[in-house]
């Protein structure tokens, strides 16, 4: 705006588009940390259960009647969340 290469209008148009991409990329982070969070309780959960498999000398298979066959099917294929 100094040097004349954008009007007032233009000026005020690219600081509301900076402050909007600015709340975009705050969200991004925030939903990056919640998956970052997320990954880490799989992990841990992951974890747990491959302790208890090989404690009981068990698998996930075992357990289909109390989990439910969803639920072991998508432990087996990797798609379960750590709320599941």
């Amino acid at each position: 705006m100094k040097r004349g290469d954008l009007g007032k209008d233009q000026y005020i148009a690219f600081q509301r588009e900076v402050e909007e991409n600015r709340g975009t990329l705050n969200r991004y982070k925030t939903d990056l940390s919640g998956l970052q969070s997320e990954q880490e309780r799989l992990s841990t959960n992951t974890e747990r259960l491959s302790k208890l498999f090989a404690a009981t000398e068990s698998s996930v298979d075992d357990y289909a009647d109390v989990l439910g066959s969803r639920l072991v099917n998508a432990i087996k294929s990797g798609t379960a969340s750590s709320d599941q």
